[in-house]
C-alpha cells in the first residue's frame, strides 16, 4: 500500500547529516519494523498497513517516537501511549489520539487496534489480546520465552498474533531510514548532547 500522502512531522525537515544519522540509529531500526514487517511466511509485507488503527506504547520513548511517525507515514490511524507531559511531542510526532498511561488503561477504552506495538515492554500478548482485532499483531522488542511460545502457538491458529520484532541492521534497512529522514517522514528529537568526555553521563 502507498504510503500516506501530506503528512509530515511538524519538527523541522533535514537532510540526513552525519549527526541526523546517529541519532537515528538502534531506536528507529526497531521502529521500522512497522514499515518493513516481517516474512510474508510469519504476517506478511508490512507490521502496520494504510488504514488500521496502531497503538504504540511507550509513544515518547526511543523507539516509540519514530514508531509513531512511521505508523502515520504508512496511512495508520494512531493511538500513542505515554505520560501527559509527553503528550504535545507525540501529538507533534503525528499521533491521532493520546492516552497518558497514569489515567488511561488501553484495554478498558472499549477501542481495537490491528496492532499493538510493545515498544517498552509493559504488557504482553494475553494483556493485549482482548483489544486486537480478528486478524490483529501483538508486537514486542523483548524476546522472553513466553511470547516465543506464543509467537509459535497464534501462527498455526486463527485470529490475534504475538509477534517479536528483532531487528538486525543491514544495508538495506539504513538505505530506507536515510529516505525517510532526507524527506522529513521521520525526524529524531533529542533531549540533550554530551561531549566524548562525558560519555559516561550520556549513557
Amino acid at each position: 500500500a502507498p504510503a500516506a500522502r501530506g503528512w509530515r512531522s511538524r519538527a523541522n525537515v533535514t537532510n540526513a547529516t552525519a549527526r541526523n544519522g546517529a541519532r537515528c540509529t538502534v531506536a528507529s531500526l526497531r521502529a521500522s519494523k512497522l514499515k518493513n514487517g516481517f516474512p510474508a511466511s510469519v504476517c506478511g509485507p508490512r507490521a502496520a498497513q494504510r488504514g488500521e488503527r496502531v497503538l504504540v506504547l511507550g509513544g515518547a520513548g526511543g523507539v516509540g517516537r519514530f514508531a509513531i511517525q512511521i505508523a502515520r507515514h504508512l496511512g495508520a490511524h494512531v493511538t500513542a501511549v505515554g505520560s501527559a507531559a509527553a503528550a504535545d511531542l507525540m501529538r507533534d510526532l503525528g499521533a491521532h489520539e493520546i492516552l497518558d498511561y497514569r489515567q488511561s488503561d488501553f484495554t478498558q477504552m472499549g477501542q481495537t487496534w490491528d496492532v499493538v506495538f510493545d515498544t517498552p515492554d509493559v504488557s504482553s500478548f494475553h494483556h493485549s489480546r482482548p483489544v486486537l482485532t480478528k486478524t490483529g499483531r501483538y508486537i514486542t522488542l523483548h524476546a522472553g520465552l513466553s511470547v516465543m511460545l506464543q509467537m509459535l502457538w497464534t501462527r498455526w491458529r486463527r485470529g490475534p498474533r504475538a509477534l517479536v520484532g528483532v531487528s538486525i541492521g543491514s544495508e538495506a534497512q539504513s538505505e530506507t531510514l536515510a529516505h525517510l529522514l532526507r524527506s522529513g517522514v521521520i525526524h529524531p528529537r533529542i533531549a540533550a548532547t554530551f561531549p566524548m568526555a562525558d560519555i559516561a553521563a550520556a549513557h
